[in-house]
């Protein structure tokens, strides 16, 4: 290859901020067992020596393909993982771990930048008595409600 070296291209690869993975087979002449695993240990997922057979080309490619299939799929359900864990399944909002953390980063970089923050907190008093007196299943329609009313006058 001009230029560049097989290896030297896997690590520009490799370095390259992306949530797609990129499947790298190196097909070289190179039979060296130290080439091979230098080749494996810098990021390559298959390695195959010319010349080569066809058929096992196209194994490897499928080998590979399943691979990135199974990457795809955590990252799928890493998202969902990530989206459930920081929203409140009944109302729909950011949760309180999720929020605290966002108030420091902005924190830090309102800090930062010299820039004024505000925040505000909503805290519904004597909640306790709703849904003691009128059940859970109303506390709850209600905290839907009062969700819905800030998320509509906020976005």
């Amino acid at each position: 290859m001009p230029g560049m070296s097989g290896l030297e291209v896997l690590a520009e690869t490799r370095k390259m901020e992306t949530q797609e993975y990129v499947s790298i087979i190196l097909v070289t002449a190179n039979s060296e067992l130290n080439e091979i695993i230098d080749g494996l240990d810098s990021g390559a997922d298959d390695y195959i020596v010319k010349p080569f057979k066809i058929r096992e080309l196209q194994a490897r490619v499928r080998s590979t393909l399943r691979m990135k299939k199974i990457h795809d799929e955590l990252l799928i359900a890493n998202k969902k993982l990530k989206e459930i864990t920081t929203r409140d399944d009944l109302t729909g909002l950011r949760n309180m771990g999720f929020t605290l953390g966002e108030v420091e980063r902005e924190i830090d970089i309102c800090k930062k930048e010299g820039i004024n923050i505000s925040c505000i907190m909503f805290d519904m008093d004597d909640f306790k008595k709703v849904n003691d007196t009128m059940g859970h299943l109303v506390g709850s329609k209600l905290l839907v409600e009062v969700a819905d009313a800030i998320s509509s006058s906020i976005s």
